[in-house]
Parts: structure tokens; C-alpha cells; sequence
């Protein structure tokens, strides 16, 4: 059976006109859909000492994925405050509270040659331990998101097996000058997704493209770290690089039909949904502030 670990960061996604927060955060949303998927699956994690922090210990219990490697720190847990307009979700701010305080010992990243295939991001806060990490594991996943550094980009590519990354906004042209400046850098694996627009992976010099499934969408919270989820299933199993985006498209499919990343909602306590409202409701509709994770917590 696959051992899959996710490492690093997690959150709850706070749904401000629901007051609803569900679990989430990539190195989560990644280790739940790969133990959906039938692979034996572990998060190494920093969880804060609150009800936020319990939640998401819970819903990976009742996922069967394993915590043991995790740690509970005094402090809040990590949030990221969403609103929907027009069936649209919108990251308005966050607060990364004790995630990204997750210190690897020498020992830790020895351990991490347990598992066939580690998956991190640039949420994660593990950056400085990238070259360490894949020195000692069998395989390392990177999700760049759609925000990142110029080091930062050239330290992800020249490190890791595979690379994830996000262009919503690209053009097909620049989707394809991405790809080949990520495999300039160092990557052999290269995998962008584009929302409405598919997706396309690049290796060994050939580009390959996916069309998106037409779903009835509930939610698309989580739906591309599901299709990375699906799509290392795929790949750690040898399958053709286009069936391997095939498996990403179906299964983000799968994820769009659910609220929530997997689901787990919960009503958040009146006096903190409370708090969110007075601090995000007079921001604009689709505004993200990179810098709001640094502010005074809530």
C-alpha cells in the first residue's frame, strides 16, 4: 500500500456568511483524499490548543489518517476567512497562528524514508528544510499555489519530483513558458492547473492537457489539492502522464460536489464569527490581503 504523508500546513476554512468553519489547509486536504483513495496516509503538523485545533485532529481521526507525528502547541490554530458571491468563494484574510512554527529535528526528517512520497507547499513554512527533506525522503511534492517568490520558485524547482502549481489567470502561452521556465530551473515533473480552463502537465519535454468535467458545482474549496491527490495516486502507481491528469480532473470533480474541502462543517463560536464580521465585512468583495496573516489575532 502507498505511504503518503502531507507536511506542514493546515487551517479552517471560515465560511463568513454561513458562520460555518470547515477543515482544510493543503498538506491536510492532500493527506485526507490520498487516504480516500486507499493509500495509508499520515499529516506531521503544528495544531493550536483550541476548539479550531481540535476540530481538525477529529476529522483526521475519522479519515484514518495518522496524527501521531503531530503536534499540539499553546495558541490559536490557523484560519482563513472566505466569503461566497454569486456561488464564488473569496479569501478575504487569515491568520496562520501556531502552523507555521513546526520545527523538523535531524530524527524527524530520518523518519520521513518511511513513506513513498511526501507532499508539502508554500504554505507550509518548510522551505528551509526543503533540501534536507529530499535528501531523506523517496519522493517530494510541492505545491506552488499561484503565489510565490523568484528564490523561492527556483528553490522549488530545483529540489523536488514533482511541482503543482496554479494559473487561473494565464493565457495557454504563458501557461506553457511557466512549465518550461520550471523545468529550466530543475523540475522533471511539472503540473498547472487552470480552474474552468483544465489543466496541463509538462515532462520530458512534451506537454500534456486536460479539459475540465462539467459538474454541478457546490464548492470548490479543496478541488485542486484533490486533483493533486488523485493525481500522485496515479503517478506513484506508473500510470501514463495523461491518465494521471485524467484520475486529478475526476476527482476534483468529486471534490466541487461537497462544502467544505471533505466536509466536517461546524457552526464557529458567536463571539469570534462576530469578530471576523467586524474585521472583514467592510473589506471589497474578492480582495485578499497577502499581509493580513500578520496582524493582531482575533
Amino acid at each position: 500500500m502507498l505511504k503518503v504523508l502531507g507536511l506542514g500546513d493546515n487551517t479552517v476554512d471560515v465560511y463568513l456568511d454561513q458562520g460555518q468553519g470547515f477543515p482544510g489547509g493543503n498538506a491536510v486536504n492532500v493527506s485526507v483524499f490520498c487516504s480516500r483513495q486507499n493509500a495509508e496516509a499520515a499529516y506531521m503538523g503544528v495544531f493550536g490548543s483550541d476548539s479550531l485545533g481540535e476540530r481538525l485532529i477529529d476529522s483526521l481521526n475519522k479519515e484514518a489518517v495518522d496524527t501521531s507525528l503531530c503536534q499540539v502547541m499553546e495558541g490559536p490554530n490557523a484560519w482563513a476567512c472566505v466569503q461566497h458571491c454569486d456561488g464564488d468563494r473569496h479569501f478575504l484574510g487569515s491568520d496562520p497562528g501556531v502552523c507555521k512554527q513546526l520545527s523538523l529535528s535531524t530524527e524527524q526528517i530520518k523518519h520521513l524514508a518511511d513513506y513513498d512520497l511526501v507532499h508539502t507547499s508554500s504554505y507550509s513554512g518548510m522551505d528551509t528544510y526543503l533540501k534536507s527533506i529530499r535528501e531523506n525522503c523517496t519522493t517530494l511534492s510541492y505545491d506552488l499555489s499561484d503565489d510565490w517568490a523568484d528564490e523561492q520558485f527556483r528553490n522549488v524547482c530545483s529540489q523536488v519530483d514533482l511541482v503543482f502549481l496554479s494559473a487561473n489567470d494565464r493565457t495557454e502561452e504563458e501557461c506553457r513558458a511557466l512549465a518550461e521556465r520550471c523545468s529550466q530551473c530543475g523540475a522533471e515533473h511539472i503540473v498547472i492547473t487552470r480552474s474552468n480552463q483544465g489543466a496541463l502537465a509538462y515532462v520530458a519535454g512534451e506537454f500534456y492537457w486536460q479539459e475540465v468535467i462539467q459538474t454541478e458545482v457546490k464548492d470548490t474549496m479543496g478541488a485542486g489539492d484533490g486533483f493533486i491527490a488523485a493525481y500522485l495516486i496515479a503517478w506513484s502507481s506508473a500510470q501514463p502522464t495523461q491518465v494521471c491528469l485524467a484520475q486529478g480532473a475526476e476527482y476534483a470533480d468529486l471534490v466541487c460536489r461537497q462544502q467544505g474541502a471533505f466536509g466536517y462543517g461546524f457552526s464557529i463560536a458567536d463571539d469570534f464569527h462576530d469578530a471576523l464580521k467586524a474585521k472583514f465585512q467592510s473589506v471589497p468583495t474578492g480582495f485578499t490581503n497577502p499581509t493580513e496573516e500578520n496582524d493582531d489575532e482575533i
